[in-house]
């Protein structure tokens, strides 16, 4: 897999040199240095905003910079970029699984259990459809705890 990678990785940047507007490429590049590389994720910011200046209405491009900036910790720009990605894709669930993440990290846990009951209507098969019902999970139960700890007092 890793020569795999590597392979793709020297694809999609002889795509940026022979096609500098190549969006996809941008975009896939991006992806690839966020979520499959370590360290290189100042790379896929620069790389994932190239990709939203040419196509800056795709909500791909958008949903990969605001997961971007969420890996980054920036969790206000990662929530703004995902609530526009959502609204130009509202079927996707991997991009409402990656809003509803982004409103976890910020401390919004009813928007986030909002964000993955929605995203397990849309489908229960997609990648992260466990993470997501992980994360109800995790949301229902400290919400209990936190009842019945202001219960005991």
């Amino acid at each position: 897999l890793k020569d795999m990678l590597n392979e793709s990785i020297n694809s999609y940047k002889k795509v940026i040199e022979l096609d500098p507007s190549s969006v996809v490429a941008y975009n896939n590049l991006a992806w690839i240095y966020a979520v499959k590389m370590r360290g290189k994720l100042e790379d896929a910011l620069k790389l994932a905003e190239k990709a939203k200046e040419l196509a800056p209405n795709s909500p791909s491009v958008i949903d990969t910079l605001g997961w971007i900036y969420y890996l980054n910790g920036k969790y206000d720009k990662a929530t703004s970029e995902l609530e526009t990605a959502v609204k130009g894709a509202t079927w996707n669930p991997r991009i409402r699984y990656h809003l509803g993440m982004a409103y976890y990290k910020k401390g919004h846990h009813r928007d986030a259990l909002a964000e993955m009951e929605r995203v397990l209507k849309i489908s229960t098969t997609f990648p992260e459809a466990e993470d997501a019902r992980e994360l109800i999970e995790k949301i229902i139960a400290n919400k209990i705890k936190g009842t019945e700890s202001n219960i005991s007092r």
